[in-house]
């Protein structure tokens, strides 16, 4: 209140709206199950939960459906801080289930290899908290680091992507006039 800093837009790449699956594996929400054999899904769901035991705090603990979602969590405690603010949420998909695989949970696939798309693009989030929503989905992995570890270009990553950049630039050049566009255009 009273700052002369106005925000003008929010634009999150990979963002884990509704908690990353691999936390939610890491705290006891999520199986491992859900990975449904896949062994790049199961080494990073190990390697979370054995980084959340060492630190015992952190975002480790907090980036999950338990600590982000329903009527007691984090997201719902800040409804009206972006009523004013376009937001647009960018997503990975590049990850999918195994073929053939039947049923899977929204909340591990598709995925950018750390956060669901369904987290990503905040697809249980209410407008009470996203009033002005914009999402954009790109066959990308969460970052270059992810990419790497997957053996995939740089390129693939969202922090990398030249048409993730393109989109970033658009949400900023847009924003004056974004409050006054549909709303929810592209989102689940």
């Amino acid at each position: 209140l009273g700052s002369p800093i106005r925000i003008r837009s929010l634009t999150t790449l990979g963002t884990p709206w509704q908690g990353s699956y691999l936390s939610d594996y890491a705290n006891g929400i999520t199986p491992r199950s859900d990975c449904l054999g896949d062994a790049f899904c199961e080494t990073a769901m190990d390697n979370m939960k054995a980084e959340v035991e060492r630190l015992m705090a952190g975002s480790g603990r907090e980036v999950n459906q338990a600590y982000l979602m329903g009527p007691d969590g984090w997201n719902d405690y800040q409804a009206g801080v972006l009523d004013k603010i376009p937001v647009t949420l960018i997503g990975g998909n590049r990850f999918a289930a195994p073929a053939g695989a039947g049923p899977v949970n929204p909340t591990v696939w598709p995925n950018d290899g750390l956060v669901a798309l369904s987290s990503a693009l905040a697809t249980e989030i209410s407008d009470r908290v996203l009033p002005h929503r914009r999402c954009l989905t790109f066959d990308d992995t969460h970052s270059i680091f992810v990419s790497d570890l997957a053996g995939l270009p740089w390129q693939t990553g969202l922090t990398w992507d030249p048409r993730v950049l393109d989109a970033v630039r658009a949400a900023i050049d847009g924003a004056d006039s974004a409050l006054s566009a549909p709303a929810n255009p592209h989102c689940p």
